[in-house]
């Protein structure tokens, strides 16, 4: 007769996770205050810090264990991003989360922190890790989708942006170590909460790497806006202790 009725589905089981910072990470967040100081300019709206953006975006970086530069080629007027790791206090519990899980999938949000928490699983446990990003080939992204939801042992570290559009039958768990949009946190839920998805309840855990990952989490996406938006706006002082 043309009926459905969606079945009633158990909401998921939010589970905070609270990292403290390396000395590294804390050295590197003061550094950047210093050499993007707080530069205001006036215009109808008010004062406007200038510096604030890219500020804001290196320290988020910082927390998530990477640390880009930008450096200027005066020669050839190109602008070169350098993005290194530092040591983070994050990878550790991660893997004790994901070998407790079945199939969990990990969203963050830069290519090269994905490529930091393939290489560090691989090392540390004998799962099968896939991955997904705008670099990933569309036939290397079909096999990471096909492996997530349906080969076991298998862990899908995704680029948070990349959260629409497929779905995991057999996972357990979604783990949000770092995503700056309201909209790809409600995806990458999505992913885990079909019904065809055999796990009753789904468990999601929620980074929270450092003040400013604190912050987009409780005034970003808890407010359901976004990174670009929000952020830039933040000029509070957080204390790096």
């Amino acid at each position: 007769f043309g009926y459905f009725k969606e079945m009633e589905k158990a909401p998921p089981n939010i589970i905070p996770v609270h990292i403290e910072l390396t000395e590294e990470q804390k050295q590197k967040i003061v550094a950047t205050g210093e050499k993007y100081p707080e530069k205001k300019t006036s215009d109808e709206a008010g004062a406007i810090d200038e510096n604030s953006a890219v500020r804001n975006i290196i320290k988020y970086g910082i927390e998530c264990g990477v640390f880009t530069e930008y450096l200027f080629d005066d020669d050839a007027h190109t602008q070169k991003k350098i993005s290194t790791e530092i040591p983070n206090n994050y990878l550790p519990k991660l893997v004790e989360i994901v070998q407790k899980e079945q199939n969990p999938i990990i969203f963050a949000q830069y290519i090269k922190q994905i490529e930091i928490i393939k290489q560090y699983l691989e090392e540390h446990t004998d799962l099968n890790v896939v991955t997904i990003t705008g670099k990933v080939s569309e036939k290397n992204r079909k096999q990471a989708l096909h492996d997530i939801a349906h080969t076991s042992n298998t862990v899908l570290v995704a680029q948070s942006s990349i959260s629409a559009g497929w779905q995991s039958l057999i996972s357990s768990a979604t783990i949000f170590v770092s995503v700056t949009r309201w909209r790809h946190y409600q995806q990458g839920i999505g992913r885990n909460s079909r019904h065809q998805n055999r796990h009753e309840t789904k468990n999601v855990y929620r980074f929270y790497l450092g003040p400013t990952s604190q912050h987009i989490w409780d005034d970003i996406i808890d407010q359901r806006k976004d990174f670009n938006d929000a952020l830039q706006a933040w000029n509070k002082e957080r204390v790096y202790s």
